[in-house]
């Protein structure tokens, strides 16, 4: 499971609201790709933030056992405790987030990037790499310690911004709807799958089959979720054979014969999904290493 963008969209005002004024305690290493940072707040009490390169960005409620900090860990420590929460935004349609803090006069940015590997990187006040997770080189940026922090290139168009002559346009592609959505949009498949399914249109069906009526209701069925996003303040968390395994920030149609539990928080769900394949994962871990 990873969060996808607009499952971030979904949280960014929550944790703005939560992290209000918190001053960062500390910050453990879960795993080799996920960390926790502890704020606190003299009336909200703690609030434990968790990143994972390979997952997302979520408050938890659970207690997670920590293992040796990496060096990167350590540099985190070393620049930020104490440091005062700013904002934490996300880039138009990417699932990246970019956390700002202060300490005293100095302006810190913790970058979270969950696509691909994933990764965490911290940059200094004028956006240059202090110390990641990941390093990376590839034809559009460069990961590495004083290299200035650059976005990936944009995939896709902003669903936010949706037009009906974008969608009128689908015909003019001869590949699967399911994909047109995909490329053009950067959707996550129970995404898709949602959409399709309100529209009643088949995943296989071929974009230049399709016809003016069934264009417009799938621009409406967008509209709709779009609406949902911005406006439903709860969370879902999909069960299958009592183990959480989907969070949803509004109820899913697709996930109508799943056993569904309503949350007062989208991030109530991603957290009980996320720590369950965390605790899950490390237990395997164990697992192998007493065998080897």
């Amino acid at each position: 499971m990873e969060l996808s963008s607009l499952d971030l969209h979904s949280l960014i005002e929550y944790f703005n609201t939560e992290l209000n004024n918190c001053y960062i305690k500390n910050i453990y290493s879960i795993d080799y790709t996920t960390i926790m940072i502890t704020l606190h707040h003299s009336l909200k009490g703690e609030k434990r933030l968790v990143l994972s390169s390979g997952k997302g960005i979520w408050l938890t409620n659970f207690t997670l056992s920590k293992k040796e900090n990496s060096k990167m860990v350590i540099t985190l420590r070393k620049k930020l405790n104490k440091s005062k929460f700013s904002l934490i935004a996300q880039p138009t349609g990417e699932r990246i987030v970019l956390i700002t803090f202060q300490n005293r006069d100095i302006k810190y940015t913790l970058v979270g990037e969950f696509f691909g590997n994933g990764n965490i990187m911290l940059l200094d006040d004028d956006n240059n790499v202090i110390t990641y997770l990941n390093k990376l080189e590839v034809k559009h940026r460069e990961i590495k310690y004083g290299i200035k922090y650059v976005l990936p290139p944009s995939k896709g168009v902003d669903i936010f911004s949706i037009s009906l002559n974008l969608i009128n346009s689908i015909p003019n592609s001869d590949i699967e709807i399911s994909r047109w959505l995909s490329r053009n949009f950067s959707l996550s498949k129970k995404y898709i799958n949602e959409i399709l399914f309100r529209a009643n249109i088949s995943l296989e069906t071929i974009c230049n089959t399709m016809d003016k009526t069934v264009l417009l209701k799938i621009y409406d069925v967008i509209n709709e979720l779009i609406k949902l996003i911005k406006t439903e303040k709860y969370g879902i968390t999909v069960y299958e054979n009592d183990k959480p395994i989907d969070f949803l920030p509004f109820e899913f149609k697709t996930y109508s014969t799943f056993h569904l539990v309503r949350n007062n928080s989208f991030n109530t769900s991603v957290d009980e999904v996320f720590v369950k394949e965390i605790v899950s994962h490390k237990s395997d871990d164990h697992e192998k290493n007493n065998v080897d």
